[in-house]
């Protein structure tokens, strides 16, 4: 193992999306073991989704990768910015689009979806009102420019989510933080920073129901209005500790490709490549929304070029799947977040083997609490150890009460059974008819007549003398 080989393996590494070690591992292992019919397949899956998302780009403009999990600002061909970012997990699939980006918001407001509001807020509103104080939440007769209401008047038993706003006032427990940049599109993604940071430190970040959180919001907003207004880190920092809610129009739009790139060239005449996490290669899919991993679409297709009727518009993780709706993840340990995208995939193998998608955190945190609890509850309260007696007895208690479950389930289906129909006079009728007996008549005794005589026995044969035999006729 030469020194050439360690750097051979560690440019696969990073045009795979791997750790960087130049050592092999079981990661490594796997994307070296893709046959190369398959790496070709995946190439011209990709090959009109490039020629179709840089149309139009101009010399700004801003890449999202879903498949990659990164963003790219660039600017006269260069990459200057690069973000790890949080995507649509695969039941939730972040939609592919081309647009243009039009304004930065300050300390947004968050506007609950009716979904939400009947699930989670709604619930909790019949028994405890101080849940609107507690998350800054306020309520609008209609749409945000409706009246204010209190919440003292409303029955929450029996409102009706879509005739009311909920919206959530900027602040530390707003689902989208500091900043929100928006741009046109018909399935109502937007970017925007999170409060859930810690949420970056994993290589898998397949999390939310859509809409693309940013990793260093900050960041990217400095780089998107380009000093416009007098704007500086040092500005965008101070709005984030005034909470002043402030909208920003940019002079200078840019162009946005929200992509799906599982294959696209690289340094040095090669290709990088990633999995494909919506099973999108090979269903002709360049731009839309795709369909969850395993479903189609009413016209049978992986994707839609504009939202179903049922489908929510608004990324419902950002208020319940990452807990700020009473289910908070606390901080979790995991390993150190890395701003490149070439080390942001070492265990994606195993999480893509999951039926419930990748890394269902808030299932798998549920299933840890509720082990921690009963392991506490097994410690205060341990079993006692039954005698040998106690334990025959329970084993033969056990054994004569499944005896008469079984004997009464018996006795009741044998009451259940139809009797066999009698068959017809001729002998035909239902297979397993029952064959009608006639009663025998009773004997009149009194009439001589109907009494049959008794059979005298025949004389005994005398052996001395010969049968009579039969003479022939002539």
């Amino acid at each position: 193992f030469t020194s050439a080989t360690k750097d051979a393996l560690s440019r696969f590494q990073i045009n795979h999306g791997l750790f960087v070690t130049g050592k092999m591992d079981a990661f490594t292992l796997a994307e070296l073991n893709v046959p190369a019919e398959q790496r070709l397949s995946t190439i011209e899956a990709n090959i009109p989704r490039l020629a179709a998302y840089e149309v139009g780009l101009g010399d700004r403009y801003i890449v999202v990768n879903v498949p990659a999990q990164q963003l790219e600002a660039v600017a006269g061909g260069r990459v200057v910015e690069r973000h790890n970012t949080i995507v649509g997990r695969p039941a939730r699939p972040t939609p592919v689009v081309m647009t243009g980006i039009e304004t930065v918001k300050f300390n947004p407001y968050w506007f609950a979806p009716s979904s939400i509001v009947r699930k989670d807020i709604l619930p909790k509103l019949q028994h405890d009102l101080t849940y609107l104080k507690q998350l800054d939440i306020k309520i609008f007769k209609g749409d945000q420019n409706g009246p204010e209401v209190d919440p003292r008047s409303l029955n929450f038993k029996t409102l009706v989510a879509e005739d009311y706003l909920f919206r959530q006032e900027p602040g530390p427990e707003n689902a989208m933080d500091t900043a929100k940049i928006e741009f046109r599109s018909p399935f109502g993604i937007y970017l925007h920073d999170t409060p859930e940071k810690q949420m970056f430190n994993y290589n898998n970040r397949f999390f939310s129901s859509g809409c693309i959180r940013i990793q260093n919001m900050s960041g990217l907003v400095n780089w998107v209005l380009n000093g416009q207004d007098g704007y500086n880190p040092d500005k965008i920092a101070g709005m984030a500790k005034t909470l002043e809610r402030l909208d920003v129009p940019l002079v200078a739009p840019l162009q946005l490709r929200v992509a799906y790139l599982t294959a696209w060239p690289s340094i040095g005449g090669t290709v990088s490549f990633r999995h494909d996490v919506y099973q999108m290669d090979g269903s002709g899919f360049i731009v839309g929304q795709p369909m969850a991993v395993g479903e189609m679409s009413p016209d049978d297709k992986r994707f839609v070029l504009k939202p179903l009727p049922s489908a929510p518009s608004v990324d419902d993780a950002e208020a319940s799947g990452s807990g700020f709706f009473g289910s908070k993840i606390g901080k979790m340990a995991g390993p150190t977040a890395t701003t490149s995208m070439a080390t942001t995939r070492a265990t994606e193998q195993l999480a893509s083997s999951s039926k419930s998608g990748l890394f269902d955190w808030p299932s798998y945190y549920k299933k840890k609490a509720a082990d921690e609890n009963a392991a506490a509850d097994k410690s205060k309260n341990p079993k006692k150890k039954l005698s040998k007696k106690a334990t025959d007895k329970a084993l033969a208690d056990a054994k004569l009460k499944d005896k008469k479950s079984l004997d009464k389930k018996l006795a009741a289906k044998k009451s259940t059974l139809k009797k066999p129909e009698a068959c017809k006079p001729d002998g035909t009728g239902a297979d397993g008819c029952k064959p009608a007996v006639e009663a025998p008549k009773p004997v009149d005794t009194t009439a001589a007549a109907d009494v049959p005589k008794p059979v005298e026995p025949a004389a005994p044969v005398d052996a001395a003398k010969p049968p009579d035999v039969p003479v022939p006729a002539n």
